[in-house]
């Protein structure tokens, strides 16, 4: 029986194979998950000071959340931080929901830099949802004395590696190196992460939308064009059935694709003002009962026909698809910095988007912030976010030819039937 291979030993040979030392840097990030593993199971045990009688008589429910939220994340940013200082490879680690960055080593050895978003969206753990990490190593750009913000902004062709732990039923950890993503489950009766799937390729068709229904007013018009055209088809009974599914975090969406393929989407916003080349017919949107806000899930399946994507560069199952693991090409005419109007909105470029990148665009998929490619954007600030849509590179292709066209004034006579004006009651005369 062939034995199982250890994150360790994983580590082991990438370190002899290359000159990759920030392996010295993720074996302690790997403790510190599957510390945090055992503290996310607890739940809301974590709590502290609750007598039996308020328990009995109930909690607010916001505090509840909010409270665990908190205690979670501080357990997540010490933890790191502890297992991070046990050697001296880590010179400083920031935090996307924290100002200050973490100064850790300040050796001749720590040469590495990483950034985390630290237990994403833990609120699912009120319904006993899995919540998820993402973390980055890149290499210091200058040796020595305290880390600066500048050396954090660095486009996605910097990380040496990116990884993304999921905590639910299992724990999951997937990690990139550069050279494809491998999954490793956490073992809890050995306590260590085993490799479960080498060089994981993400499915060129898949069923899976994944997009928040209830804000379809504020998409683009490529966006609002893709998603009916796949809605309608889906009602016609030809083609591949249609599953829509959302969950608003971007950790698991790319999990998600990854491993089952699809796209996920949290698009650009169309612009406040209508402009010359908006759609009249898509200003008017019916917002979907079945959408849950920041949290919820919905199936359709149907049948779905998807339009031709060859001139959109995407290549089912093909060398093509492998060619995304060096270069995601965009189809905008118009490179767009921060197509989200609002700094609130988006996900954290730095700690999120730029290891969800390349762990996507290594499995053979896409990301996009819906102007540019996620790893072509160099942050202008340690906390700036943008928007990301991600998966299989035939859907954000199209969306991005949609755009292009759009752009060129091609789309501007077409109407789409989900966007229009509904109701209930008959006018009338």
């Amino acid at each position: 029986m062939r034995r199982a291979l250890s994150l360790t030993q994983y580590l082991l040979q990438t370190g002899d194979n290359t000159d990759n030392t920030y392996a010295h840097v993720l074996s302690p990030v790997a403790i510190a998950l599957k510390v945090l593993s055992a503290t996310i199971s607890r739940g809301s045990l974590i709590l502290p000071g609750r007598t039996p009688d308020q328990v009995r008589d109930g909690v607010d429910q916001r505090w509840h959340a909010d409270e665990t939220d908190r205690i979670l994340q501080e357990a997540a940013v010490k933890t790191i931080l502890t297992h991070g200082a046990s050697g001296d490879r880590l010179a400083a680690v920031s935090f996307s929901h924290e100002e200050e960055i973490h100064q850790v080593c300040d050796g001749p050895d720590a040469r590495y830099l990483l950034a985390v978003d630290a237990l994403h969206r833990p609120t699912s753990l009120i319904e006993n949802q899995p919540i998820g990490l993402t973390f980055s190593i890149i290499e210091r750009s200058k040796e020595g004395g305290p880390v600066t913000e500048g050396e954090f902004l660095r486009s996605g062709h910097d990380i040496l590696c990116a990884g993304l732990s999921l905590f639910g039923p299992t724990t999951i950890l997937l990690v990139s190196t550069g050279e494809g993503v491998d999954a490793f489950t956490l073992d809890r009766e050995v306590g260590n992460f085993v490799l479960t799937s080498a060089d994981m390729t993400l499915p060129s068709s898949s069923d899976v939308l994944a997009i928040d229904l209830s804000h379809a007013d504020t998409w683009s018009p490529a966006v609002r064009r893709y998603v009916d055209e796949r809605i309608r088809s889906s009602q016609t009974g030809e083609g591949r059935p249609a599953i829509m599914r959302w969950n608003n975090s971007a950790v698991l969406g790319a999990f998600r694709a990854i491993m089952n393929g699809g796209i996920f989407l949290l698009p650009r916003l169309a612009p406040s003002e209508p402009g010359p080349k908006d759609n009249p017919s898509s200003q008017s949107v019916q917002h979907s009962a079945d959408s849950q806000g920041d949290q919820g899930s919905h199936e359709l399946e149907s049948a779905e026909s998807m339009p031709d994507v060859a001139d959109a560069g995407a290549s089912e199952g093909s060398a093509d698809s492998q060619a995304t693991k060096d270069s995601a090409p965009h189809r905008w005419s118009q490179s767009v910095r921060n197509p989200l109007g609002t700094p609130e909105e988006g996900v954290p470029l730095i700690h999120t988007a730029g290891p969800i990148a390349m762990l996507i665009e290594q499995a053979g998929g896409a990301a996009t912030n819906g102007g540019s490619r996620i790893a072509d954007l160099v942050p202008q600030s340690l906390h700036e976010r943008v928007p990301i849509m991600l998966g299989a590179t035939g859907d954000v292709f199209l969306i991005e030819r949609y755009a292009d066209e759009y752009e060129k004034g091609y789309g501007t006579e077409v109407e789409y039937p989900l966007f229009h004006n509904r109701t209930l009651f008959i006018q009338g005369t």
